[in-house]
C-alpha cells in the first residue's frame, strides 16, 4: 500500500527527515506528526524508496548494528533486483545511525514481487562486547519471509 503524494505528506517527509539528522526515533516522529506506525512506515517508504519497497516499522528497539558481513538468501539473490537490495542495505544503515542501535529484525515488503524480506542481524553490541561471541557470527542476512 503506497500513500497519496500530497503537499502534507510532503511536508511531513521533511519534517521526518531534520528530526532523523537529531537522532530522535521514528515511533516519536511519528507520533509528533500524528501518525500511526503502519502510516508513518508508509510515509517513510514513499520518499526514501526509488523502487517499490515498504518498511515495517519494528515493535521494539535494540542495540543491533547490521555492520557484520552482510549475506543474501537464495530466494532474496532470486526475487529481489541489486537496485532493490541496495537501498535496503543504505536505509538499514542509516536507521542505525539515526537510533544509535536497531531491533535485530527488520521487515520490508517488496509490492512488485508480492513478498515480505527480513533483515536479521544474529548479534548485538551488547553480545559482541562481551567477549563470548567470535567476529565469524557477527553477519546479517537478507531473507525471504517464506524462507525463514
Amino acid at each position: 500500500m503506497k500513500i497519496q503524494a500530497t503537499e502534507k505528506t510532503y511536508l511531513d517527509y521533511l519534517q521526518y527527515f531534520k528530526l532523523r539528522e537529531k537522532k530522535i526515533s521514528n515511533i516519536e516522529i511519528g507520533n509528533r506528526l500524528g501518525y500511526s506506525k503502519k502510516g508513518f512506515g508508509y510515509l517513510i517508504s514513499h520518499y526514501e524508496f526509488k523502487s517499490n519497497l515498504e518498511y515495517h516499522m519494528p515493535e521494539q528497539g535494540g542495540d543491533y548494528f547490521f555492520n557484520g558481513c552482510f549475506y543474501l538468501s537464495s530466494g532474496v539473490r532470486n526475487t529481489l533486483r541489486n537496485e532493490e537490495i541496495a537501498e535496503i542495505f543504505t536505509f538499514l544503515k542509516r536507521l542505525v545511525k539515526q537510533h544509535n542501535g536497531i531491533d535485530y529484525l527488520q521487515t520490508f515488503y517488496c509490492i512488485e514481487h508480492d513478498c515480505k524480506v527480513f533483515a536479521i542481524d544474529q548479534l548485538s553490541k551488547t553480545m559482541l562486547d562481551s567477549g563470548k561471541y567470535s567476529q565469524e557470527y557477527n553477519y546479517f542476512t537478507l531473507i525471504l519471509a517464506e524462507e525463514y
